[in-house]
């Protein structure tokens, strides 16, 4: 019956507007992103063009890619996160409890929360990665520093990147991976966002921006306090050259989806 409530969940979440427009505004970044490399290195010598993993989205040097990561704790919000406030509203929430079970529905709305997040973005960053290998040369390694890569202060910045290593032993499988990873941030923060909703005192869709904007704004002034770089922007963003914790992000991820299973699981026990 979990899965069954998990697959009718994911459903409902895809059939929701938000959940299209979220996607559209993930692709509208990069396509833009895209069409601003080409017009940058179109014609341009291989020696002269950067390596096609440091064009995309998430690459800490882009300007789009600055854009988008301002918006990120409010995008990341709307595929999702309102799917309980909504099932609220129109008596879904009755209907599923209903016919699943009410743990069922609750524990079916954290992964179904989760996974249709992380598709949201794992699916157009995949597009993005397949886009630039397919348009621009693999053999291209340069960088946005304009270091080459014999330079010794290029090579010590490699060693900054988040699991550097990877990095080093295939640039493509290293960035697959940092993808999947921030996709798995994003709906870990997601999900969070949505159990918070579950409680009595979030009325209005609009609070449901603010757990996962205090949790970046947090972050980033624990780190000031502490002279440790925690600014999301630094663990989300590819090729970062600063000092960094490189598991950080993973584990205040999975801390929240802890603390979202536990907030789960006493609304689940309360109901019945």
């Amino acid at each position: 019956m979990l899965f069954k409530s998990i697959l009718s969940q994911c459903k409902i979440i895809y059939k929701q507007k938000l959940f299209l427009i979220t996607v559209f505004i993930i692709y509208v970044f990069i396509i833009i992103n895209y069409a601003r490399n080409v017009k940058e290195f179109y014609g341009a010598d291989v020696s002269a063009i950067i390596h096609p993993m440091k064009m995309t989205l998430l690459n800490t040097y882009g300007k789009w890619g600055f854009y988008f990561m301002q918006y990120v704790p409010l995008i990341l919000v709307l595929p999702a996160s309102f799917s309980f406030m909504n099932d609220k509203s129109n008596d879904t929430k009755v209907y599923l409890s209903a016919k699943f079970g009410v743990k069922n529905y609750y524990y079916g709305k954290l992964v179904a929360v989760f996974t249709m997040t992380f598709l949201a973005f794992f699916i157009p960053l995949v597009f993005e990665y397949i886009l630039n290998i397919v348009t621009f040369p693999i053999q291209a390694v340069g960088d946005r520093s304009n270091l080459t890569t014999f330079d010794n202060t290029y090579n010590d910045k490699e060693t900054r990147y988040l699991f550097f290593k990877l990095w080093r032993f295939n640039p493509y499988i290293y960035f697959f991976v940092f993808i999947a990873m921030f996709s798995f941030v994003m709906a870990s923060f997601s999900t969070f966002v949505v159990s918070t909703t579950m409680f009595q005192i979030i009325k209005f869709k609009i609070l449901a921006f603010l757990p996962a904007y205090s949790i970046f704004t947090f972050s980033n002034a624990s780190g000031a306090i502490l002279g440790i770089r925690m600014n999301y922007q630094d663990y989300l963003m590819a090729f970062d050259s600063g000092e960094k914790i490189d598991s950080l992000y993973l584990v205040i991820s999975l801390l929240l989806l802890f603390i979202s299973a536990i907030i789960v699981r006493c609304r689940g026990t309360e109901e019945i």
